[in-house]
């Protein structure tokens, strides 16, 4: 039997596309059936804290899902108009001259 797809969210250097962190990994994600579909998966809560990533004006980032589907299909429904993925990014060292450190995602 195939691997289950595995999605990883990963914080990007926008310039180079170069991973600086990979800060969550989903469990496999071979539950649901599209053969045989019922429905899509509940939601999966991300919450990440305490990443260490150094954040600078100079050197924008964004935010990527990786997907390594093994030869199996997987589905991301993107609906804008039942909230897409509901991502919140929130850093801490505002207000301060030193660059921002620790995101917080969720619901990815």
């Amino acid at each position: 039997e195939k691997a289950a797809a595995v999605v990883t969210l990963q914080v990007l250097d926008m310039k180079t596309n170069s991973v600086l962190k990979s800060v969550w990994k989903s469990e496999p994600l071979g539950n649901y059936s599209w053969d045989h579909f019922t429905g899509f998966s509940p939601r999966i809560p991300v919450h990440a804290t305490g990443l260490g990533i150094k954040l600078s004006s100079d050197a924008p980032v964004m935010l990527a899902l990786s997907v390594v589907n093994h030869d199996r299909n997987l589905q991301i429904p993107i609906d804008d108009k039942a909230g897409g993925f509901d991502i919140k990014v929130g850093f801490d060292g505002a207000g301060t001259h030193e660059p921002a450190t620790e995101q917080l995602v969720e619901n990815a």
